[in-house]
């Protein structure tokens, strides 16, 4: 299996997550989401970049559900 097939490069985690790759940046130097330096390039796992987007629909999902309980 190729590396590229384990890590996404910021722009591509930044079109799977539809953010910029400031953004993608910003979260890595920042610790949200852990990216790797390999040579001169950022690479995130795949496995990494899954997880946090699992867990931003669960939070969303909280979120909405919290929001329809104080509705009624």
């Amino acid at each position: 299996m190729a590396l590229k097939d384990n890590y996404f490069t910021i722009s591509e985690a930044a079109r799977e997550l539809n953010v910029t790759r400031q953004t993608i940046s910003r979260w890595v130097a920042n610790g949200r989401l852990a990216g790797e330096k390999i040579g001169r390039e950022t690479l995130i796992s795949r496995k990494e970049l899954f997880e946090y987007q699992r867990h931003q629909l669960t939070d969303t999902a909280a979120h909405q559900i919290v929001a329809l309980m104080y509705r009624q």
